[in-house]
């Protein structure tokens, strides 16, 4: 495996797929960083049916780090029906930082099945949040500014949460 960082410092990366699509998926010990630039990933258009169908700004399946000083992650899910989408998802131990830059998730699908993640940390990661937005916005049922099974730290920026049909947390 490489150790080699991922680095955004300008331009687009775009990703669209009927099933599941990541934006960046991190499987080495390399951190992410992100300086500047726009990620957009998106999975699904319009009616398409999927009971796996997810939406990854950045996957972190390995302990390197995750630093956005700056840029847009944009991360959207239009499958109408059992969808998820993340800004970030952090599978592993690795440290999230967020000094700086946009993550925006949205799902345009009303269905009760979805669920919408700004950041989502899965094991004993750490996240500080110092600066820059995140916003989540679902049509379906739950939305979720940050949800967490490690350590959160938020001294600075801003966490939007908005669902217009059940759940904000």
């Amino acid at each position: 495996k490489s150790t080699s960082n991922i680095e955004i410092i300008e331009g687009t990366i775009s990703v669209i797929n009927n099933s599941s699509s990541y934006g960046i998926y991190n499987d080495n010990i390399g951190n992410i960083i992100i300086t500047n630039g726009t990620l957009n990933s998106n999975s699904g258009n319009g009616s398409e049916r999927s009971d796996s169908s997810k939406s990854y700004g950045i996957y972190n399946a390995s302990t390197g780090s995750i630093k956005i000083s700056g840029g847009t992650i944009n991360s959207s899910c239009d499958i109408t029906m059992y969808q998820n989408y993340y800004g970030i998802y952090n599978a592993n131990a690795g440290n999230v930082t967020i000094s700086g830059g946009t993550i925006n998730s949205s799902n345009n699908s009303t269905s009760t099945y979805s669920r919408g993640y700004g950041i989502y940390n899965t094991n004993n990661g750490y996240t500080e949040i110092t600066g820059g937005t995140i916003i989540n916005t679902n049509k379906g049922s739950s939305s979720y500014g940050i949800g967490n099974n490690g350590i959160i730290k938020v001294t600075g920026g801003s966490i939007y949460s908005s669902s217009t049909a059940t759940s904000n947390y």
